[in-house]
């Protein structure tokens, strides 16, 4: 009877706890409902999505499973914004609401299985404490999920609206955790909790792939703290039968994931991002981002990565150095504390699919990447608070170490609204990416213009441009946006000008040409408007603008019956 008072008095503390941090992280979260959508995928995912505004369309969830949004394959996601969709609009409140509701979801979550963990790490043992409670369980547990909830790496997952698949991913990777947990060590219902654990690991892989990682994430936790598996070379039969399920799941998902990615021309090849690379990046990585969480300055949406170790070696030497020695030590402590390595394991594999072996984009790194990894650091820490407030031996010291976590939560609190306050709207996003990068990230001068563009603010976005050229000349892409800028403004001479230099570094951009025939339309050369109509249209027989323009152009030659052709099949094409 003592035993069941004790286990009931310390579930409704560390509930009481848990929905106290989800609280916390909701009230640092709301100054994200006034930002707007960013040009930075939202575009694609979110506001110029028709796709998700045909949910209740025959085919849509059809389409939901065979198609992939943005390089990406991740139907769950797709799902949950066509329902926001349908909720709020196009209406950024609403889509941000969601965004920090399942944020601090997540962060209720992580609570509860952090506590539960640790109270199994004693039970193993010990059993249930006879003392500390609050100390041992309660305390790490809510400070996991306080860290978790309120630390500005964070940020970006939560406040970029395109990246709910983060949260949503992390929603049932975390159930999943749970439930698994259940069925390892309850009695009842084991079948009930072992079928829901492998669920909730297809959907966390439906809202984003790199849930891949937790079959090795279960048999982590089967090692420590449950200790199902009583050595490295001692597992029983039965733990990697039940996890079979888990790693064919898995191994599924890494086919379709690379055909995505693939597919758009998002992976990059050994010529773009070369062996050396491959093998180092990842080691600095590992220690990139344990350094961005332990010290969260200078934080960027975009970190550009380098195209070769030539420049960079002592940065990189001194990541293998660091990588070697925090391995060393976490092997060294493994007998007497098994924590210290299962937590770096954790750590390591929840990285591993996104830590650069494989390069998908320009970027050598990203904030959204630690959502779940960031947990290994975010526990120890808490367990070190933890053991302080036990050891505290008076009301003078133990008010010490609640006035230090409560100013550290305040300072850590006050940078992840400033980071909240980026993701403002476009204009306010690039710039700050251009103030931490002002000669690394080209994109952030192209999308400012573009942003500079819609706003009207055209010489603005032209000086935008011209930036991005002179930081990267060989992007055609830059070009076509300028030359667009130009036609706008009625100078078609520099239009052309660069919409040639547009085709003179890819011959294979119909809409350089295309727009191109636009520019020779309107200083009335016809014939060169006609063969660039007609080159755009070789090169993509679906550009409903060429067939316009070409009809254009055939009308300016008087050559009306092939202009009515040509207008007709625009049309069909879906162009007004």
């Amino acid at each position: 009877m003592q035993k069941e008072k004790k286990i009931s008095r310390l579930n409704k503390i560390v509930v009481i706890a848990s929905l106290t941090a989800a609280l916390i992280t909701l009230l640092v979260y709301l100054p994200a409902l006034n930002n707007q959508f960013v040009n930075w995928d939202d575009r694609v995912y979110l506001y110029e999505n028709a796709f998700i505004r045909s949910i209740g369309q025959q085919g849509f969830f059809w389409r939901i499973l065979t198609e992939t949004s943005n390089c990406n394959w991740h139907p769950l996601t797709t799902l949950f914004n066509a329902v926001d969709y349908s909720l709020w609009g196009l209406n950024p409140w609403g889509h941000h609401l969601t965004s920090i509701l399942l944020h601090s979801v997540n962060t209720f979550l992580v609570a509860i299985l952090i506590s539960e963990l640790i109270n199994q790490a004693y039970r193993s043992k010990t059993g249930i404490p006879q003392t500390g409670l609050v100390a041992r369980i309660v305390l790490p547990g809510f400070l996991t999920a306080l860290l978790f909830g309120i630390h500005p790496m964070h940020v970006e997952s939560v406040a970029w609206a395109s990246e709910k698949k983060d949260l949503l991913s992390a929603f049932f990777y975390l159930l999943c955790l749970y439930s698994y947990l259940h069925y390892a060590t309850g009695e009842r219902f084991k079948k009930f909790f072992y079928i829901a654990s492998l669920l909730l690991f297809i959907m966390a892989l439906m809202s984003k792939p790199m849930a891949i990682s937790l079959p090795v994430a279960l048999l982590i936790m089967d090692y420590y703290p449950l200790e199902r598996i009583s050595g490295i070379f001692r597992v029983e039969r039965r733990i990697f039968t039940e996890k079979l399920p888990f790693f064919i799941l898995g191994a599924a998902s890494i086919p379709v994931t690379i055909y995505a990615q693939k597919a758009c021309g998002a992976v990059l090849t050994v010529e773009t991002y070369p062996i050396s690379l491959r093998v180092f990046g990842p080691l600095r990585n590992y220690i990139f981002y344990l350094y961005k969480l332990a010290f969260p300055a200078s934080l960027a949406p975009y970190y550009p990565r380098v195209s070769a170790l030539t420049g960079h070696l002592p940065e990189y030497g001194l990541s293998l150095l660091v990588f070697i020695v925090l391995t060393f030590l976490c092997i060294f402590t493994f007998r007497r504390h098994k924590f210290f390595l299962t937590a770096y394991l954790f750590y390591i594999i929840t990285l591993l699919p996104v830590i650069g072996i494989m390069q998908v984009g320009g970027q050598a790194t990203a904030d959204r990447y630690t959502y779940l990894p960031g947990l290994a650091l975010f526990v120890v820490e808490a367990i070190a608070v933890g053991y302080l407030y036990e050891k505290a031996r008076n009301k003078t010291y133990l008010a010490i170490v609640i006035a230090l976590i409560f100013l550290f939560s305040v300072l850590l609190a006050g940078k992840t609204v400033k980071q909240i306050g980026i993701w403002k709207d476009g204009i306010t996003f690039w710039s700050y990416e251009i103030s931490v990068y002002p000669k690394g990230v080209p994109i952030a001068y192209i999308n400012r213009a573009m942003e500079y563009e819609d706003k009207g603010r055209i010489n603005d976005a032209l000086e935008d441009y011209t930036k991005a050229i002179e930081l990267e000349p060989n992007y055609p892409g830059t070009y076509i946006n300028r030359g667009n800028t130009y036609n706008t403004l009625g100078n078609y001479e520099k239009a052309v000008a660069d919409f040639n230099s547009a085709v003179n570094i890819d011959a294979k951009q119909s809409y350089a040409y295309n727009n191109r025939s636009f520019s020779y339309l309107r200083l009335g050369n016809f014939g060169q408007a006609k063969e660039d109509a007609l080159t755009a249209i070789k090169i993509d027989p679906n550009l409903g603008a060429a067939y316009y323009n070409l009809s254009l152009a055939y009308s300016g030659m008087k050559e009306e019956e092939l202009a009515v052709q040509a207008k007709q099949k625009a049309v069909e094409l879906g162009f007004k």
